[in-house]
């Protein structure tokens, strides 16, 4: 069954977070910190909402943001053991033609 498109093309690219909080690879335990705290605050606006809707209404507001919070320990405990690695972000570009 065709919906009439046509796939023009795609590109995906990877681009590193341009930033000097991100280049902590052999620092300190305060540089690796700030490093993980910046790691959380550019994800949390983006994923905070898609986790807590995501979880059951069984639950109580209170257990539910108890469940979000652990998620984002958890993201900020892995940043920080993984400080040497910079972050990057991988971009997809699709282009998609409506056929006649």
């Amino acid at each position: 069954m065709g919906l009439g498109l046509e796939l023009v093309s795609v590109r995906v690219e990877k681009h590193y977070v341009q930033h000097p909080v991100y280049d902590v690879a052999n620092k300190d335990v305060k540089d690796k910190e700030e490093y993980a705290k910046h790691v959380v605050a550019g994800i949390r606006p983006w994923l905070y909402y898609v986790i807590y809707g995501g979880l059951s209404q069984s639950r109580t507001e209170t257990e539910n943001q108890a469940i979000v919070e652990e998620y984002f320990d958890r993201v900020y405990r892995h940043a920080y053991s993984n400080s040497d690695h910079k972050p990057y972000m991988v971009v997809s570009e699709v282009i998609i033609r409506k056929l006649q």
